[in-house]
């Protein structure tokens, strides 16, 4: 399957677009320490596009924004700063039955290297703190799955059951691309998935 698929792990909400009539749970430790994460205007369209954050595997001394994704195993060059056409997976933890599922997703994104800055007038921010993005997607090609049809389970590397078959590790994201056999098959089941969904 040569789809350029990515899968990044965010905290669990029902709508993402901000915390007023909302909440946020796990995430990481960001969240649990101060109560939100640059993810949550991640389905808040702005100018026609949707503009999706996450927290970047890195030392936790390194700021996220100032984390990279290594888009090269995207199909990006070493120089490029954005890949494009790269179907994104939103995915979090279930709150009281655990398992991470997909959320949503955004097709034909694009995927950047490093942080950028939200745009001019799009009202991404919280608490003083400039909520940028690593992810663009028109408005037309994304899906916010309503709670109760978040179904989709991504397999957990940590599972005993999973254990040397692949699945997301600890990091928040998953280019599912190690020809293991969850790997394979999530890339499978994910656009079936995306193509047997009807809103």
């Amino acid at each position: 399957m040569s789809e350029k698929i990515i899968v990044l792990n965010i905290g669990w909400m029902k709508h993402y677009i901000g915390l007023d009539n909302d909440e946020i749970t796990d995430g990481g430790s960001f969240i649990r320490e101060f109560g939100y994460g640059g993810e949550i205007f991640n389905f808040l369209p702005f100018e026609g596009y949707m503009y999706g954050c996450f927290q970047p595997p890195g030392r936790e001394s390194v700021p996220y924004i100032n984390r990279i994704i290594r888009i090269e195993r995207l199909g990006a060059t070493a120089s490029s700063a954005a890949v494009d056409g790269v179907l994104v997976g939103w995915a979090a933890r279930k709150p009281y039955e655990g398992g991470t599922y997909i959320v949503g997703w955004y097709k034909n994104a694009t995927v950047f290297r490093q942080w950028q800055k939200p745009p001019v007038g799009s009202g991404r921010e919280y608490k003083g703190d400039q909520l940028g993005y690593y992810v663009k997607a028109k408005v037309d090609d994304f899906i916010l799955l309503p709670p109760e049809r978040r179904l989709l389970q991504v397999p957990r590397a940590s599972a005993p059951e999973n254990h040397g078959k692949g699945g997301i590790g600890q990091a928040n994201l998953w280019f599912a691309d190690s020809g293991k056999y969850n790997d394979f098959k999530f890339r499978q089941d994910f656009v079936q998935f995306i193509e047997n969904y009807r809103t």
